[in-house]
């Protein structure tokens, strides 16, 4: 097996405006995007990754070549384009970490991935392979998702998603539950925030909203924040606590966590439905540790801790 993890989806220009009590905002441009997140995570745990997506044939893009490069990501599944400019998502930091985004993507590079694009013999050498709902809202990314996860699949690679909701990007939120709830029954494990378990299930009780998103072998994990997380994997559930931190930023956090779970899971040989709850548990805390220390640095990418990096300032 070559890789651990090869994704597909949205790579973006992240420009941060982080808002201040002691001075004026400052301003930093950072890679992004959730499935090159989710990989960059993992490569810092030392992981062997693969990307697939479209940029454009422009400075951005030139940028986030560059940026795959220096991740040791490896981007033979990269595409580029001068049909549209590379997407950029401007990022509003409050005081407390929290985010909330603004896109410049009409429809942008990103959603200009054709299923002919698509690198598949890149699947067909990882244990895992990883997409998000944000090349869900535009054809023909939206195809080339498709095509790409039915390869997976027919191909026994773990298919991983997470509905990363960004509600200005979706023609309405009927849209996006349905892309999203195909992601939800076609993956093997699925990661959602509190919102978006509620927009999917429309629970705000965390077992309910679990137990009506699972599947015999899907493992489904709702990240609660500072909470830690909770999950169900088949006909088993249970929570696993948080790591406490001071959140300076939580921009990649939720990815940072989904990458370091993927790497956790990545050291069983057993299939998902076979995992001891003490496995899925320990993954589950590694995951929380990481997403943790991301949510406590400032940056995106810049922000994912190395195994080393762990050892040193987190229980």
């Amino acid at each position: 097996m070559r890789y651990d993890i090869v994704a597909l989806g949205e790579l973006l220009v992240d420009i941060t405006m982080t808002e201040s009590t002691e001075g004026p905002p400052q301003m930093q441009g950072d890679a992004g995007g959730a499935p090159a997140n989710v990989l960059a995570a993992a490569t810092r745990l030392n992981g062997r990754t693969a990307f697939i997506g479209t940029v454009g044939d422009d400075k951005f893009g030139d940028f986030l070549a560059a940026t795959l490069d220096a991740y040791q990501i490896d981007a033979a599944g990269l595409v580029r384009t001068s049909e549209d400019r590379t997407t950029l998502a401007f990022v509003r930091i409050d005081a407390t970490g929290d985010r909330d985004f603004t896109f410049a993507r009409n429809p942008g590079a990103d959603t200009l991935l054709r299923p002919d694009d698509v690198r598949y013999e890149l699947i067909a050498q990882s244990r895992f392979f990883h997409f998000g709902a944000l090349s869900l809202t535009h054809s023909p990314a939206r195809e080339a998702t498709w095509a790409a996860v039915d390869y997976a699949l027919r191909h026994g690679v773990t298919v991983s998603f997470d509905p990363n909701w960004r509600a200005s990007l979706w023609p309405s939120e009927e849209s996006a539950r349905v892309q999203m709830r195909l992601g939800v029954d076609k993956a093997n494990l699925v990661k959602v925030s509190e919102e978006e378990l509620f927009l999917l299930t429309g629970c705000t009780d965390i077992e309910k909203g679990l137990a009506e998103l699972a599947a015999p072998g899907k493992l489904v994990v709702v990240t609660l924040g500072a909470n830690g997380c909770a999950y169900q994997l088949g006909n088993r559930t249970g929570a696993v606590p948080g790591v406490a931190v001071e959140a300076v930023d939580t921009t990649g956090a939720g990815d940072a966590f989904l990458g370091a779970l993927l790497m956790r899971l990545r050291t069983f040989e057993e299939s998902l439905e076979r995992l001891s709850t003490e496995q899925l548990e320990e993954a589950l805390w590694f995951a929380n540790r990481v997403g943790a220390w991301t949510a406590g640095h400032r940056g995106t990418m810049a922000a994912f801790p190395t195994a080393a990096d762990l050892e040193k300032a987190l229980p």
